[in-house]
C-alpha cells in the first residue's frame, strides 16, 4: 500500500507544474517514469497489447529520431524515453514488485491528463510542431536575406544574441534589430502562435520604423534555437521577462522608453510581464484575447463554462484583461477587429468588454481596425485603412 500510495504521488508531482522546477535532464524523463510504469502493467497482460504498444511508439520514435536526431527536447520528452520506457518494462515486469489495480489506474489517469495537456499547449502554440515542416536552415536564410536588405539599404544593425531564461535552465535566441540613427526608443515584440522571430523580422522592422524605435525578437524556448520546451502558458511570460531583463541591462534601457508589443497569444504575454515585471513599460495589444480561456471556448466542443473553468488545470492560464487592469499608467492601447477569424469579437477578444465601450473607463485606449485585408487576424496592420491612425497612437505611448 505504501509503495503504490509514493508511486502514485511520484507520478502525479512530476507531471504537475511543479516539474518546472526539476533539474533540465529530469525535466525530459519526467513523463517516462509513469509510462514506464503503465507498461509493465501492460507487459503483465496479454503480450498482443505491450507488442501493439511497444510497435507503435517505436514507429513514430524511430521517425522522429532519423528526423531530429537528439536536437528536439519535445520529441525526447514526449516519443522517444517513453518509448524507451515500454521497451525496458518487458524486463521489468520480472523484478518488479507488482503494484495495486488502483494505483495503476491513478498512475494511467495522471498520463492521460498529462497527455491532454501536452496536446493542448500545442494547440495553443502550434509552433513547436510548424517548425518540424520548415527546417531551421530555411528560416536561417530568410533572416539572412532580410537582414542583408536591411542593413544595405537602410544602414540598420542586424545581431543574433543568445540570452539566459529566468532559471537559467534554458537559453532564449533573440535578434535586435537597430536603427542607423540615435533614439531611446525600443519595441519587444511578442509573436502570436505560429510564429517565429525569423518569420516575424521582416514585419516587425516595419512598426519600428514608424515608431522610430529599436526592436527585439525573440523566440520561446523550444523554437528554433531556443532551448528546453513549452509545458505551461506561464513559461512565455517567464521568456519574455527574461528576454526584456538582458536587454534591459545590456543596452540600459530606460524602461518607460520599451514598448511591449504583442500579437494574438503574444497579448496575454506582453500584457502580464508588463503588469508583473515592467509596470512603468508601455503596451500594445493586436488582436488579442481577454484571457486564454476565453479565447479556448470559440474552439471547444465544452459548454463556456466548464471551457474556461478546465482549461486552466491542463496547461495554466494567459489572463490579458488582469494584466492591462493592474497597469496604472494610460500608455497603453487595443488594436482589435470586429471580423477577426481566429479571435472571436463577442466570446473572446479584449476589446469586448464594456470598459473599452464608448463611454468605458479605457474607451480612449482603443482603436478599430478598419478595412478589408487578407486576413483580419493575420495581415500586418499596413494592410488595414486606418495604419496611420494606429502608428500615431503608438507614438503617443512614449515619454515626449
Amino acid at each position: 500500500m505504501i509503495f503504490s500510495s509514493a508511486l502514485v504521488f511520484l507520478v502525479a508531482v512530476i507531471n504537475s507544474s511543479a516539474n518546472r522546477y526539476l533539474p533540465a535532464k529530469l525535466k525530459l524523463l519526467a513523463p517516462s517514469i509513469g509510462w514506464f510504469i503503465t507498461s509493465v502493467f501492460i507487459a503483465r497482460g496479454p503480450f498482443v497489447w505491450y507488442a501493439c504498444s511497444l510497435t507503435i511508439q517505436g514507429l513514430f520514435a524511430t521517425l522522429l529520431f532519423m528526423t531530429l536526431g537528439f536536437t528536439s527536447s519535445l520529441a525526447l520528452r514526449a516519443i522517444i524515453f517513453p518509448f524507451l520506457a515500454t521497451a525496458a518494462a518487458a524486463w521489468a515486469k520480472k523484478v518488479l514488485p507488482p503494484v495495486e489495480a488502483w494505483a495503476t489506474a491513478s498512475i494511467a489517469l495522471v498520463q492521460i491528463w498529462s497527455t491532454f495537456g501536452g496536446l493542448i499547449i500545442h494547440a495553443c502554440y502550434p509552433a513547436n510542431i510548424l517548425q518540424i515542416l520548415e527546417q531551421q536552415g530555411e528560416r536561417n536564410r530568410r533572416v539572412r536575406s532580410v537582414a542583408g536588405t536591411l542593413v544595405r539599404k537602410q544602414g540598420k544593425s542586424v545581431e543574433g544574441r543568445t540570452v539566459p531564461s529566468l532559471d537559467g535552465k534554458s537559453t532564449l535566441q533573440t535578434l535586435v534589430v537597430k536603427q542607423a540613427y540615435t533614439t531611446p526608443r525600443w519595441v519587444l515584440y511578442c509573436g502570436g502562435n505560429a510564429e517565429f522571430l525569423e518569420n516575424s523580422l521582416k514585419d516587425i522592422h516595419v512598426i519600428s520604423d514608424a515608431l522610430k524605435a529599436h526592436a527585439i525578437l525573440y523566440n520561446p524556448r523550444g523554437i528554433g534555437y531556443s532551448t528546453g520546451y513549452l509545458s505551461h502558458l506561464g513559461e512565455f511570460v517567464e521568456d519574455a521577462a527574461a528576454v526584456a531583463r538582458a536587454y534591459i541591462e545590456e543596452e540600459k534601457i530606460d524602461e518607460k522608453h520599451l514598448l511591449f508589443f504583442g500579437h494574438s497569444i503574444g497579448g496575454g504575454t506582453a500584457a502580464q510581464v508588463v503588469a508583473e515585471c515592467y509596470p512603468h513599460a508601455s503596451l500594445v495589444l493586436d488582436r488579442t484575447f481577454s484571457s486564454m480561456s476565453d479565447a479556448a471556448v470559440a474552439f471547444s466542443c465544452l459548454t463556456p463554462t466548464v471551457t474556461r473553468m478546465i482549461f486552466p488545470w491542463f496547461v495554466g492560464n494567459l489572463h490579458t484583461l488582469v494584466g492591462w487592469d493592474k497597469i496604472k499608467h494610460s500608455r497603453k492601447l487595443v488594436l482589435y477587429s470586429q471580423h477577426d477569424e481566429m479571435i472571436n469579437f463577442s466570446i473572446s477578444s479584449i476589446a469586448r468588454h464594456s470598459q473599452f465601450q464608448k463611454g468605458g473607463a479605457d474607451a480612449d485606449k482603443v482603436v478599430e481596425l478598419l478595412g478589408a485585408p487578407p486576413s483580419y487576424h493575420n495581415s500586418l496592420l499596413n494592410t488595414f485603412d486606418n495604419y496611420e491612425e494606429v502608428c500615431l497612437r503608438m507614438n503617443w505611448l512614449f515619454p515626449t
